[in-house]
């Protein structure tokens, strides 16, 4: 194996590298963060040279930088109220907000019950039920005073029931029935019925 016997072109090999690897460095390092602007202020006309990093002023030149955008200032103040807007479209009833109220009188045509007693209940006719055994429904009975100022039916208001598919007795299917009501005269019983809708 030659060894290489010239110190000097040795050492002037190891100042290059190392030369280089400065010079490496400073690129790299030297450059200017993003958002920065980089220029060489000239220290004897005052002119600025814009630059990309402070390697490259001159000897009569002095290295400057600034940012492409400051710190945030304070908030504003508020501006005035802009115009009212068009109104909206009116939206879906909440629940309870359909209610359906009316008088039910029991008559000839609308009394019913079991064949033991045809005469117990009054079903009532309403689209608005028929056919939902899941309506809500409030009924009220409205019964007469007596002489004697006693009511006419004690038991004025017993039940109200669904009647189903098969019907009950004499009353028809799928009706929501009553039983009670002045029952001393058949087909005079009055009631106030409630129908809350969804």
């Amino acid at each position: 194996m030659k060894r290489f016997k010239n110190p000097l072109a040795l050492t002037s090999l190891a100042l290059c590298l190392c030369a280089a690897g400065l010079v490496t460095f400073v690129t790299v390092y030297a450059a200017p963060p993003p958002g920065t602007i980089q220029a060489c202020y000239n220290d004897t006309n005052g002119n600025l040279r814009l630059v990309g990093s402070p390697s490259d002023c001159r000897n009569h030149e002095t290295a400057i930088s600034w940012n492409t955008a400051g710190p945030a200032g304070p908030p504003g103040p508020a501006g005035p109220a802009g115009p009212a807007g068009p109104a909206g479209p009116a939206g879906p009833p909440g629940p309870g907000a359909n209610i359906t109220s009316f008088r039910h009188s029991r008559t000839v045509g609308n009394t019913c019950g079991p064949v033991s007693n045809p005469n117990h209940f009054t079903y009532i006719d309403n689209p608005t039920i028929n056919g939902d055994p899941n309506a809500i429904v409030f009924v009220t009975a409205i019964v007469g005073i007596k002489g004697d100022l006693s009511n006419t039916n004690g038991n004025s208001n017993w039940y109200l029931t669904y009647t189903g598919a098969a019907g009950f007795g004499t009353c028809p299917a799928n009706r929501w029935i009553i039983a009670g009501g002045d029952v001393e005269v058949v087909a005079s019983g009055q009631f106030n019925v409630m129908i809350v809708g969804p």
